[in-house]
């Protein structure tokens, strides 16, 4: 298994669950899904095993732009903020 993306919409929030390694060729399908409705956007990474950089990016990118991320583990909390590689 590469990745597996999984939405739940609710009538308030648009929750996409991302289980495995997170891959620059996975991320045009999960930026379709980012954009696709009008909710709120929350990603659950809490299955998230892996990332590559421009997956990292991408996630910056949807935090900056107001996407709850959820279940970010200590690892990817350190990519994120630029101090981990």
């Amino acid at each position: 298994m590469t990745v597996r993306i999984t939405p739940t919409d609710t009538s308030d929030d648009r929750v996409l669950k991302i289980d495995g390694w997170l891959h620059a060729p996975d991320l045009p399908e999960l930026e379709r899904l980012c954009a696709k409705g009008e909710q709120a956007l929350t990603l659950d990474l809490s299955e998230l095993r892996s990332v590559d950089d421009a997956a990292v990016s991408f996630l910056r990118q949807q935090r900056a732009q107001g996407a709850r991320l959820i279940g970010v583990s200590a690892y990817l909390t350190l990519r994120l903020d630029g101090t981990g590689r």
